[in-house]
Order: structure tokens, then sequence, then C-alpha cells
């Protein structure tokens, strides 16, 4: 009992700090406009693609849509690493107000559906850079780890609110008007939600992490996350598969509601509610999460969940039975996308974050897509209830293949407490919040020199910066001659002013420091206060 009070009453002081952060705040009431607008166009192009081509058709629309941003979303989102991430959520917002209101222009017009399908693909393009910009700001606005849980748990209630608005919405203006007007009211959303991301900002310090990088290196870098560290490497694989079976629910649901249970279009509204339903009530359980330490627990339990439930519909074919798995699995998807990205924030350096989570959306349009074009062709080769089971079944099969693999990746994901005391200790990170550092933390070096070692030359280039945790060294160079030992740290002046090291360090005995590497010591400090300063 103890534990769930501390565990309760981490998630209210999270969720309360959240709330009352402004800029927080605001990020949370734009993606509320966006998200919205975003799913009740989804029913939309649904129902327009089912009247066109049945369920197959639905699925090439799906994977018409999601090519594009599965291509260009991981490249192009490097913006959010090299500009102000706050800047670029504005810009997408802006033209996906423009791509809707053209897109309801030309449903209205009765425009060819190859027309239609070419602006929802633009639009789908513009939508991939928004989540991955606005999660890696998060952890610049939260100020500490309890708070950026509670934000993403706020962040996934918001949208999961959205499923449940936007496609009850989306229903009810299809049951008495066309798809246009769909269209025209999630223009007028995104609208919104541009107005109030004018009003984000950042106490960011200094140029955006990958302005310190090679125009390549800022293109590449959210990839070699993925191909280099077998840990965000898993959690990236489950994550997907977890979306390919998504990909095919929402061609199934389409499918289900209208053929297996004979509700018509405002059906699929009914369904999608239901699933809006469901992420509300996994949005709010996340919560609990805040001060969880092993986040992989209910990320795989909730995989699980999720493909056992859809095969509970594939087993009973009846409305309320789909109603009710359809709310387990939106609560399981809602934990799901909190413990994916909280885990993949504190593992990912800052300056790669944007860019790591980039490839994640990337990958998510690419995944979604090929699952949608699936479901649609397996339901029309087996039939709706064998499409349900199959779908249901491989997500089990995944999870547990993958839960040996989870194992070691929560300790990936928490700071070394040493690192983290180390770096508490150095004033030039003063200014930085618990979060900044706990993360920080995470890119630090361990380093071993024997007694008389040289670490650094005078003379050479520098690329590390040095924090002393065991052991005694000598500083020596022009007019400098001094001893430095535990909590002591060199280094900084050759990487913030970008010359050769100005002084010779020695280890005096067996010598044990924390090293920081050039670019993750650049992305945190980027202007130094008079004083701090040692040599």
């Amino acid at each position: 009992m103890g534990r769930v009070r501390e565990r309760t009453g981490a998630a209210l002081a999270g969720l309360t700090a959240s709330l009352c952060n402004p800029a927080v705040r605001r990020v949370q009431l734009a993606w509320a406009g966006c998200a919205t607008a975003d799913l009740a166009g989804d029913v939309a192009l649904g129902v327009y693609a089912f009247s066109a081509g049945g369920p197959a058709g639905v699925g090439v629309m799906a994977l018409v849509r999601s090519l594009p941003a599965a291509g260009l979303g991981p490249l192009a989102v490097g913006v959010a690493d090299r500009y102000p991430r706050e800047r670029v959520l504005l810009v997408v917002l802006l033209c996906r107000t423009a791509l809707l209101g053209v897109l309801a222009s030309t449903v209205a017009a009765g425009a060819p559906l190859a027309v239609v399908a070419a602006l929802a693909a633009a639009d789908a393009t513009a939508y991939s850079l928004y989540w991955p910009a606005q999660s890696a700001l998060l952890p610049e606005l939260a100020r500490t780890p309890e708070e950026l849980t509670a934000s993403n748990a706020t962040n996934t209630l918001v949208e999961n609110v959205g499923t449940l608005v936007g496609p009850a919405l989306a229903g009810v203006v299809l049951a008495l008007s066309g798809p246009h007007v769909v269209f025209t009211a999630s223009a007028i959303l995104t609208g919104v939600s541009a107005l109030v991301a004018t009003r984000i900002a950042t106490e960011r310090r200094g140029r955006p992490p990958a302005a310190l990088e090679s125009k390549r290196d800022s293109l590449l870098g959210g990839f070699r996350v993925f191909l280099s560290d077998r840990a965000p490497r898993t959690v990236l694989l489950l994550y997907l598969a977890h979306i390919l079976c998504s990909g095919a629910l929402s061609v199934l649901v389409v499918v289900v509601a209208i053929d297996l249970l004979e509700l018509g279009g405002a059906g699929v509204g009914l369904l999608g509610a239901a699933l809006g339903v469901g992420g509300i009530a996994g949005s709010v359980a996340a919560f609990g999460l805040v001060g969880y330490q092993r986040l992989t627990r209910p990320f795989w339990l909730a995989l699980t969940l999720w493909g056992a439930a859809l095969a509970t519909v594939a087993a009973a074919p009846l409305a309320p039975v789909a109603i009710s798995a359809l709310v387990v699995v939106g609560v399981c998807t809602a934990v799901v996308d909190v413990c994916t990205v909280n885990v993949l924030q504190r593992m990912v350096r800052e300056r790669l974050l944007g860019r790591a989570l980039g490839v994640v959306e990337g990958a998510w349009w690419a995944v979604f897509g090929l699952g949608s074009l699936g479901g649609g062709l397996l339901a029309e080769a087996t039939g709706d209830r064998a499409a349900l089971a199959v779908t249901g079944g491989v997500l089990v099969a995944v999870a547990l293949m993958g839960k040996p693999a989870l194992a070691a990746v929560d300790a990936r994901a928490r700071a070394p407490e040493a690192g983290l005391t180390a770096l508490l200790g150095v004033p030039m990170f003063g200014a930085q919040s618990p979060l900044v550092l706990e993360r920080l933390a995470l890119d630090l070096m361990p380093m071993g020199f024997s007694s008389g070692e040289p670490i650094v030359v005078i003379g050479e280039a520098g690329d590390l910066f040095y924090i002393i945790d065991e052991g005694t060294v000598e500083v020596v160079g022009p007019g400098v001659q001094v001893e430095l030992g535990p909590g002591d740290w060199f280094g900084e002046i050759a990487l913030l002013r970008d010359v050769p090291r100005t002084a010779t360090v020695r280890a005096l005995t067996e010598v044990r420091v924390f090293a920081l590497g050039r670019d993750d010591f650049l992305a945190a400090v980027s202007v130094v206060p008079t004083g701090l300063t040692r040599r």
C-alpha cells in the first residue's frame, strides 16, 4: 500500500506540474486540435475510399497516404533537431490547415480519387513531422522526469479524447452531409491549433544541437541510433509490430462495421469512438506509470492484451463484444504509446532525439500503410473473422518472442547515479533542470587513467569534457599549475572556444573520470556564466 500511495502521489504531482507549466499546456492544446482534426479526416477518407473500392480501396488509400510520409519523414524531420522545435510545430500546423482546406474543396467538387489521394498523402507527410518535433520538445519544457512522464500521459490522453471526439464528430457529419464537410471542420480545428502554437516558448540556450553537426550527420543520425544500439532497436521493433497490427485494424474496423456487423458508415464512427473511449481510459491509467522505473513491463503486457482482445472479436462477432474489445484495444494502445516515447526519450541523446523519433514516425507511416493494405487483402482472402484472429494472434506471438530482449532495456533508460551526482556538482550545469541532467548522465563515458598517464595534452585538439570521480590530477599550462580532485572538472576551454588544449592534465594517482563528448557538452552548455571556467 505504501508503494501504491507513493506512486499515486508522484502521478498527481507530475500531472499538476505538467498542467501548471504554460508551455507544456499550450503544446497539449495545440495537439488536441491537430489530433482531433486528423482522426476525423481519417474516418472521412476511409468511408470515401470504401465507397469507391471496397475493403481493398481502403487499404490502398491508406498505403498511398502513408508512403510519402514514410519516405520523407525520417529525413525531413532533421529540422526538429536543427531548428527550434516550437517553430517546426507552427509551420506544420499552417501547412496542414491549407492542405485540408484544399482537400475539402476538391472532394466537394467531385475530383478524381487519385487527386484526393495525392492531397491526403501531402497532408500526411506534413503531419509526420509533428509528433517527432513535439515529443523532442517536451523534454525541453518538462522540469523533472515525473513531469515528463505526466506530460506524455497527458498528450496521449488528449490524443485519445481526439480519437473519441474526431470519429464521433465525423460519424454525425457523414450521417447528415458528406466527407467534404468533415475536411472543412478539420481545417478549422488545425488553424486554431496554429494560433495556440504561436505562444509556445522555451528557455533554450544557444544553438539547436544539430546545428553543430554536418548535414549528413543531421540527416542520418536518427537511423544510427537504432542501428548501433540494441536497446532502442528492441523497443522500436516491438512498437512497429503493434503498428503493423494497428494498420490492419484501421481497415478491419471499416469492414467489421459495414460487412460483419452491418452497422453502416455511422458504425465506423461508433467503433472508432470505442477505441477513443479505451484510449482515454488507458491514458488516465498511464498516469500511474509516473515514477515507475520498469516501463517495459506494462509495455509488454499491453502488447499481449491488445492482440488477445482483437482475437476475441473473431471468436464472438457481436456488436457489444466488438465495442468492448475495441475499448480494451484503446486502453492498451495508450499504454504502449506512453511507454514507448518515455523509454526512447530517456535513452536517446538530446541532440539526436528529434531525428530518432522521426525514424519512429516514418517507420510508423510505412508499417501502418503496409498493415492497412495487408488487412484489406487479408479480409478479402480469408474473411473478416479470420483476418481479425490472424491480426491479434500475430501481435501476441511477437510480444512473447520479444519479452527476453526487453530485460536490458529498463537499465539503459535509467541514469547512472554516480554520473548524475557528478553533473550536479558542476556549476556550469546549474541552470539545467533535473530531467536534462538525468538525460545528460546517460551520455557520460566512465574512463580510467594510471598514475603519471596524460589525460589531455596542451596543443592537441579537444573533443571531451572531464569530471573527476576519483583520484587527483595536475594541470600544467602557461601561468597555471594546480591540482584537482574529485568533483573538479577540466577540458571545457577547448570545447567552448574551439581551440587546441590550453594545458596538459596528468594523473597523479589512479584516476577515474566521467567524460562527455563535444557535441553533447555544447548542446547542454552554450553560454557559460562569468567566473566558471578554470583553464
